[in-house]
């Protein structure tokens, strides 16, 4: 599933200075997350000129900052200097496309030094412009492009914002950041659709196959930590299929990708959290079953819900709080980032549709 960071945030435009044929240009913005002694860091990339069949993105940390565990780039540090290359998924940028990626990283300084202000793309340094990729033109600022909409799986446009069906497709609104996600191996076909910040959805067809295909969320970056929150709720509202494998889940991420844990309020057919189950506890007039496991990188806890609900409130503070103070899972982690969505491992090879009606997320 995808992690998303953000407690400061630097965004500057690239321009590429390429051949003449080409016009050349790109955004982008890097937000990070830190505690004492470390840092998550996530990279949004847009290519605004012509398509791009690879990348490798540069920067420079400003302080005593070291790369560790990275997601969706290959990354390489000599000195503060940091190179990003592309994977195979996600090397080929057309027109107005973009990717994110992002790491871990450590710091040995008293204080968080802060984020790199300055950016290459394949070695040309950041401007601010679009380059025609005539040597005398005079570059204009290009504005973060808006992607423009494609026919809907329903087959009409629905009106929608924004519509993508792209794998990574992802979209920010009002505080939030929507992505379709498909990052499970052997995933079929999915839309991503946006009418607003809190209005959303996607038309999903996956096959009945093992393990999980996406992860469609709505996202909301935090960065405060969990003993200086006095709230952290959400709400939510939702239509589901009528049949399929999935469920619905909040995805909490504490100290960046450090620990993750998982609130489910609905569950459809062949589906199951990861770990063993630790017990029940009944908070705010909800009960729920707690599991505790690891994914291989990160502990993960999952609390699911008694009965199924497709509209509610949850109070994700006194889940945490509870997982810190009574069952002493972790201590006073920073609150990276609330997600919520559709984890979905199949759909009988239908199209079946899930939408978001309404939704919010606050921390303070």
């Amino acid at each position: 599933m995808t992690a998303v960071v953000l407690a400061t945030t630097g965004v500057a435009a690239l321009t590429l200075a390429q051949s003449a044929s080409a016009a050349s240009g790109c955004q982008v913005s890097y937000t990070s997350s830190p505690w004492p002694g470390g840092f998550s860091a996530n990279i949004s990339i847009t290519n605004l000129g012509s398509p791009l069949s690879s990348w490798t993105l540069g920067f420079t940390l400003p302080g005593t900052e070291a790369v560790g565990q990275g997601w969706s780039a290959t990354y390489s540090q000599s000195g503060q200097n940091v190179t990003a290359t592309n994977v195979s998924y996600n090397g080929s940028l057309g027109t107005n496309a973009g990717t994110s990626i992002g790491f871990n990283g450590t710091y040995s300084a008293s204080t968080f030094p802060g984020n790199p202000t300055s950016f290459t793309l394949n070695g040309t340094s950041c401007t601010g412009a679009v380059s025609s990729g005539s040597p005398s033109s005079t570059p204009t600022k290009s504005p973060t492009p808006t992607p423009t909409p494609t026919p809907s799986a329903s087959g009409s446009s629905g009106g929608y914002l924004y519509e993508d069906s792209g794998q990574w497709a992802q979209y920010s609104i009002g505080g939030y950041t929507i992505y379709n996600d498909e990052w499970g191996s052997g995933h079929g076909s999915q839309t991503l659709w946006v009418k607003s910040a809190t209005n959303w959805g996607v038309f999903s067809t996956q096959p009945n196959t093992s393990g999980v295909k996406s992860y469609a969320n709505i996202s909301k970056n935090v960065g405060v930590a969990l003993n200086s929150l006095s709230s952290a709720t959400s709400s939510f509202n939702e239509t589901n299929p009528s049949g399929g494998n999935w469920e619905s889940a909040y995805d909490i991420w504490l100290n960046g990708t450090g620990i993750e844990v998982m609130v489910w309020t609905y569950v459809s057919g062949n589906v199951g959290p990861l770990g063993s189950s630790v017990g029940s506890v009944t908070l705010d007039g909800n009960t729920w079953t707690l599991y505790a496991g690891n994914n291989g990188t990160n502990p993960t806890y999952s609390f699911v819900r008694s009965s199924n609900e497709s509209s509610g409130t949850v109070n994700i503070l006194d889940l945490l709080k509870y997982l810190e103070n009574t069952k002493g899972y972790f201590a006073n982690p920073m609150l990276s980032t609330i997600q919520y969505g559709w984890e979905i491992s199949g759909t009988n090879n239908t199209q079946e549709n899930f939408t978001v009606n309404n939704y919010s997320a606050s921390a303070s």
